[in-house]
């Protein structure tokens, strides 16, 4: 997924509400922007302790790639770092299978495009086995993948090449032609992101898809591999600081507290008025404090299926307004 920038809070907060939303176990973010990368931004875009990350830094305010995954499902044994890609030696905790996953971010210039492919067969080359390869290769396979275009050249030729020399599969992408759109001009679109995989996967998970997702705050679809999903684990019970600065919930806590009437001795009583206290508060954030984020969630939804289709139009007057364009 392209983010163009992390440091900004209010992309991350975005970006968390598509994280929760699609139930991903890995992702991976280019164009992060970030020379330096803390906790605190890792876990304001995907939280809880069983989050692991690695990332490459940005050059300058250019580039960067950061990978996340659910160290619950996958144990990542391994890190390889490019100019271009992340790879990771990846063990699923259930079936035992291991595979390889690389994050990639192309270069623009024609003349790094040949570095960009050297990189990704020594990456691929490092480990024997099954490969996942995914993110903004910034580069077409063939013209009808960009609006307008009618010509074969040489970076098609040479991403062709690179496809039929390591055998991967380039799988379908499911109801879109064009995963980036420049904002201001509706004509230049192009199909610059996407999951390639080894032959071996078609076989392991028959029918896997890459779904486009809404856009969130690039101009590139988030792409969504489906189908090598395992089974989640349901999260525990984590209490939110975010829940601190709602007005009234200090209040409403004490009020819980106080209505528990729990007889027996002061270790049962305190246990079993904090089981209590926790059922309240997932009610509460369930149905008062969780509208909040489905109302994030649904503008996220509509905000996608206006820019959905070959042609984009301009937003009237209350679409503007609505979405912040005013």
């Amino acid at each position: 997924m392209e983010c163009e920038g992390m440091n900004d809070p209010n992309k991350r907060a975005i970006i968390k509400v598509g994280v929760r939303e699609w139930g991903a176990n890995l992702v991976c973010f280019q164009e992060t922007k970030l020379e330096v990368l803390s906790d605190v931004i890792v876990r304001s875009v995907w939280g809880g302790s069983w989050v692991k990350y690695d990332w490459v830094p940005a050059v300058g305010s250019a580039g960067g790639i950061l990978l996340m995954w659910d160290d619950r499902s996958l144990e990542v044994k391994e890190i390889k770092k490019g100019a271009f890609s992340l790879a990771a030696l990846v063990k699923d905790r259930v079936s035992g299978v291991e595979w390889g996953f690389g994050g990639v971010y192309g270069p623009v210039g024609e003349g790094s495009k040949v570095f960009f492919w050297e990189e990704l067969a020594n990456m691929m080359g490092e480990w024997d086995i099954p490969w996942f390869l995914g993110g903004d290769f910034n580069t077409i396979k063939f013209p009808e993948e960009r609006l307008g275009c009618s010509m074969i050249s040489r970076a098609m030729e040479e991403f062709s090449d690179f496809i039929n020399d390591h055998f991967l599969i380039d799988l379908p992408l499911s109801g879109e032609r064009f995963t980036w759109a420049r904002a201001e001009d509706s004509n230049s679109r192009s199909r610059l992101d996407r999951f390639l995989i080894s032959p071996s996967w078609d076989e392991l998970v028959p029918n896997m898809l890459q779904i486009p997702l809404p856009r969130l705050t690039s101009d590139h679809l988030p792409i969504l591999l489906d189908g090598c999903r395992g089974r989640g684990v349901r999260a525990p019970f984590r209490f939110e600081n975010m829940w601190l600065k709602v007005p009234g919930f200090g209040d409403k806590v004490k009020e819980w507290w106080t209505s528990y009437g729990v007889s027996g001795t002061p270790s049962f009583r305190l246990s079993k008025k904090l089981k209590l206290l926790k059922g309240d508060i997932i009610r509460w954030n369930k149905e008062v404090f969780g509208r909040v984020e489905v109302k994030m969630r649904e503008l996220m939804y509509e905000l996608g299926d206006l820019e959905r289709g070959e042609g984009a139009r301009e937003l009237d007057e209350s679409e503007k307004e609505r979405f912040g364009g005013g």
